[in-house]
């Protein structure tokens, strides 16, 4: 972020970049020269490329580390890792007289239910000689048992979100749009990697883009789902709550500075990076930077929801 129109720059990447050249063991001069229209997200491998033909000597952003752009620049250690994920819309499930039932599917709760049979009984005909509290018809013995049992699974039972898509699966199944962030690798590597065509990928700018998108949904010409990194979808996510990461991240990738093939600069940062992680000054900037802004999401997302009376109506 540019601070008016001085040449003072400040956000989580150029806080490490700064911290860690004081830490090069010779001076590094250096000057920040912002590349873009401030509107829409620049192409990152058109950044990289004017590496290439000397127009910039490095390049300082959240630059994602892939295979195709190492063969153009040279990138340092990575500062963060993220890979990439899926945000789709969610809805909360209604609780109802047989919420308790979730967390198992039916096959499930009949195994479930056909051992605990087994083992009541085997412990009952063992227990009843010697234990009063096991005496008594053996009708009445297993309802207790059971009536405990389903009581403790309901407490344990915590609501969830629903969405019909799952992962990067459901949106390979799937002929329904895709949003991405416009300048990224993403449309390349989901088309190769994934076979997803390129006619369903649809190109974003901004948050603001991205919710429009999925508040409209396919039917009104948003996107099914948003394919982004993790520290992105973080942040969008931190403000809103209609909307969640479904699925497991499915890349491991990580943010770089990239210098000039063969540059010393590449090495010596990396040096300076892993110091940054092990004097503990890196934490430092994640929890002012990314991680401060994520703090309300994750006090959120701790938040027990609490059943109403009809969802135990099944119990009885």
């Amino acid at each position: 972020m540019r601070v008016g129109g001085s040449d003072i720059f400040h956000g989580y990447c150029i806080d490490v970049f700064n911290a860690a050249v004081e830490l090069l063991p010779y001076a590094l001069p250096y000057k920040f020269v912002p590349y873009g229209d401030g509107h829409s997200n620049p192409v990152k491998t058109d950044l990289l490329y004017m590496i290439t033909t000397g127009a910039f000597d490095a390049v300082v952003g959240d630059t994602t580390i892939t295979t195709n752009r190492t063969k153009m620049v040279d990138f340092t250690q990575p500062y963060i890792e993220s890979g990439l994920v899926v945000v789709a819309p969610v809805q909360k499930l209604n609780s109802s007289a047989w919420a308790f039932l979730r967390p198992f599917t039916p096959m499930m709760w009949c195994v479930t239910g056909l051992f605990f049979l087994a083992v009541g009984v085997v412990v009952w005909i063992l227990e009843r000689r010697t234990n009063d509290d096991f005496r008594g018809p053996p009708r009445r013995q297993l309802v207790t048992v059971a009536c405990y049992t389903a009581s403790l699974t309901s407490i344990l039972t915590v609501e969830q979100l629903s969405s019909p898509i799952k992962g990067i699966e459901s949106l390979m199944a799937s002929n329904d749009p895709i949003g991405y962030q416009h300048g990224t690798f993403i449309d390349t590597y989901l088309t190769e990697e994934f076979n997803i065509q390129r006619s369903r990928l649809v190109s974003l700018n901004s948050e603001e883009e991205y919710e429009k998108a999925l508040k409209d949904g396919p039917q009104k010409g948003g996107v099914a789902a948003i394919v982004d990194m993790r520290a992105y979808m973080e942040l969008f996510l931190s403000t809103r709550c209609d909307f969640s990461i479904v699925g497991q991240e499915f890349t491991k990738m990580g943010w770089g500075f990239a210098f000039p093939r063969d540059s010393p600069l590449a090495i010596d940062m990396s040096t300076a990076i892993l110091k940054l992680s092990e004097n503990g000054n890196y934490k430092r900037f994640m929890t002012s930077g990314l991680q401060g802004k994520l703090a309300a999401r994750k006090v959120q997302s701790k938040k027990w929801t609490a059943y109403h009376l009809r969802a135990f109506g099944g119990c009885f």
